[in-house]
């Protein structure tokens, strides 16, 4: 593992390298480069898994830390992403890493347990089946937003918001004027994502009355 590309990645991320969230973090890593040899859990290896998974991840950390987080939902939380990563830095935040696929949901506990991750819950199901209202609905590379709003607003508290991780803005905007209904407030934020020479963005829409 490139220790050098990760420590200079969160340190221009801004966060705080403390010595059990760092270590959390790369044994998280490990274990990933472990299990993705067998069960291919992301589509990514050596410094990838570390610019275009990891960083990727916490590259909404600030963002999401401005809204209320007592509970954050990963939809679709596959190889842990954004869940994990965020759980390591968020360690008072309940998570609910959500995923139907039982070999993955099978990594999911094994690295959890493995961590002592007490702040994760692994949820084996598809979204329309989870029911626990979260402040905070994530989700990095599960589907386009229109065509999952409503299921993705029914796992959202009113007054809580939904966080979409996306790619290039044109793509954004598409997925957008798809949506049969257009949320009343609905923001994009641009990600810097250190090495990683792709456009990301972050979509957050807020739950309100009427949405």
């Amino acid at each position: 593992m490139n220790e050098k590309l990760l420590k200079e990645g969160l340190s221009a991320l801004g966060i705080d390298l403390n010595k059990r969230k760092y270590t959390l973090l790369c044994g998280f890593i490990e274990e990933l480069a472990l299990w993705n040899k067998k069960y291919n859990l992301v589509n990514a290896a050596g410094d990838e898994i570390i610019t275009k998974h990891i960083l990727d991840s916490l590259s909404g950390l600030r963002l999401l830390k401005s809204f209320p987080h007592r509970k954050i939902a990963d939809i679709g939380s596959g190889g842990g992403f954004p869940g994990i990563p965020l759980a390591v830095f968020l360690p008072r935040t309940e998570f609910f890493l959500i995923e139907r696929s039982g070999k993955k949901c099978g990594f999911l506990r094994n690295v959890s347990g493995i961590l002592s991750l007490n702040n994760i819950v692994i949820k084996e199901m598809p979204l329309d089946k989870f029911n626990i209202e979260s402040d905070i609905v994530t989700f990095r590379a599960f589907s386009k937003i229109n065509n999952c709003l409503k299921d993705l607003l029914g796992a959202t508290r009113e007054g809580g918001i939904i966080a979409a991780y996306k790619g290039k803005k044109t793509q954004i905007e598409s997925e957008i004027k798809k949506m049969d209904h257009r949320p009343h407030k609905l923001e994009i934020h641009p990600l810097d994502v250190p090495f990683l020479k792709e456009e990301r963005h972050m979509v957050i829409i807020h739950k309100t009355r009427g949405n």
